[in-house]
């Protein structure tokens, strides 16, 4: 358990979670180390987080991930803020890092759907077929936007075999919306039993949008995690200028924090990961 005191409540969450995923974790004393050994080429489940102060001087924070991650192809570190600051922007962004700001919102009371979908069948992932459609419109998504390669397909794959197994503990639920036998939106929610929940990736198949069927989902599973998982808390990230934090914030979901992620991806032809639990 890290003893580091996080600030950013982003990455307080995205931190129980791949705890729970059986990630390590380790207190470097003035930064935290998070290794995903058996899947080391997912950005945010091998990274460093640093304190906002820390982000002065981006060449120490690159040797710092160097050193954990001498093998990598990316580089990761999280800045432990709430205001979306970076010290040395201008010194990552000459190093090839890219900066990319988080909405952390929260509620604590029961949603309420404006104009629910009323058409699609939404319920909890349970049976293998499920679990075997969890992946494809995360993929549809990515391909839809160039993003192709092999390499991130797979990727998709092992996150969606990472829920199932997330599921399996019992610490976590991933809900769908399914137009007959076809899963065409899902998310997931996580928690350690502590009082918050962290949603994971909420996304819908792209012939299948603009029907409610996220907003509908994300209300099931605020209701599931303030009563089924005894939550007092739940957080979700978004693009502060993508359309989803304007439903999120329709849901009852508010708050300012910003949470800032420092990312060099292996090249520019391999996709973007997805924040895990945005």
């Amino acid at each position: 358990m890290p003893v580091v005191d996080v600030r950013s409540l982003g990455f307080c969450t995205d931190l129980m979670v791949r705890r729970l995923a059986g990630s390590e974790i380790v207190d470097r004393g003035d930064y935290l180390l998070v290794r995903s050994s058996d899947f080391p080429d997912y950005y945010w489940g091998n990274f460093i987080l640093v304190s906002e102060s820390s982000s002065d001087d981006a060449e120490r924070c690159l040797s710092m991930f160097a050193t954990w991650f001498p093998n990598a192809e990316h580089v990761a570190v999280g800045v432990d803020g709430t205001d979306g600051r970076v010290g040395d922007a201008a010194g990552f962004s000459a190093l090839g890092v890219t900066t990319e700001v988080g909405s952390v919102l929260t509620t604590d009371a029961t949603p309420r759907v404006r104009r629910p979908n009323t058409t699609a069948l939404f319920r909890p992932l349970r049976s293998s077929d499920d679990w075997l459609q969890l992946a494809e419109p995360h993929q549809r998504v990515d391909i839809d936007a160039g993003q192709d390669s092999p390499e991130h397909l797979s990727f998709i794959d092992r996150k969606a075999e990472e829920s199932r197994m997330l599921s399996l503990t019992g610490r976590a639920e991933y809900f769908g919306a399914f137009v007959g036998e076809r899963l065409t939106s899902s998310l997931g929610i996580v928690s350690d039993g502590n009082g918050t929940a962290r949603f994971q990736v909420v996304v819908t198949h792209p012939e299948s949008r603009r029907q409610g069927l996220a907003g509908t989902l994300v209300a099931m599973a605020e209701i599931f995690g303030l009563d089924q998982m005894g939550c007092r808390r739940l957080v979700i990230l978004a693009d502060p200028d993508g359309p989803a934090v304007g439903l999120y914030r329709a849901l009852g979901f508010s708050g300012d924090e910003l949470a800032v992620q420092l990312l060099r991806p292996p090249s520019a032809t391999w996709s973007r990961q997805r924040q895990p639990g945005s």
